[in-house]
């Protein structure tokens, strides 16, 4: 049941935070185990997208773990923005402030992510669409940033949500030579 209302109080709180309703604030804990609930939550979320996404292949168990652990890579990605962008406007918000819903965030983008990738692959840049207005608005409302950081920030955190995967599958997967 705790599970329900947590993501009841963050639908909540996204909701405010796209309206600029600045209690947006009481939605989520903006602290270490506020950052770990929403952490397990989205390891639960790309556990079981993972295990869809991948109905009929074949996986081991190792490539069934490292895929849910570069579906997470975008939580590195978040965090080595925000914190670049708050160190470079020298903002006094606390980190977790903007981590906490970020992370929030991405459990939707995750869903509809591989789902229209399994049904309309052509359409998968909708989703980061989606994700890059939620964290220009979050940067907006819960970093207080201006509207040029909040826009790097979108720029850094996509670029880095992109690039992170695919840079590890490409070390998990060296190129062959062809001699």
């Amino acid at each position: 049941m705790r599970l329900w209302s947590l993501l009841k109080h963050a639908v909540l709180g996204w909701r405010a935070i796209v309206i600029g309703d600045p209690d947006w604030g009481q939605h989520f804990r903006a602290n270490p185990a506020g950052m770990v609930t929403a952490l397990i939550i989205l390891l639960l979320v790309a556990l079981a997208v993972t295990l869809v996404g991948t109905i009929g292949a074949s996986m081991s168990e190792l490539a069934l773990v490292l895929a849910v652990l570069v579906e997470l890579c975008g939580v590195a990605g978040l965090v080595l923005a925000t914190l670049a962008i708050r160190l470079e406007s020298r903002s006094q918000v606390p980190a977790l402030t903007v981590i906490v819903p970020g992370i929030y965030a991405l459990v939707p983008y995750v869903v509809v992510r591989t789902a229209l990738a399994i049904f309309v692959a052509p359409l998968v840049v909708l989703a980061l669409v989606g994700l890059a207005f939620l964290l220009y608005r979050l940067g907006r409302v819960a970093g207080q940033w201006s509207a040029s950081a909040a826009a790097a920030f979108v720029v850094l955190s996509i670029a880095l949500l992109v690039t992170l995967p695919t840079t590890l599958y490409m070390l998990a997967n060296p190129p062959v030579s062809p001699i």
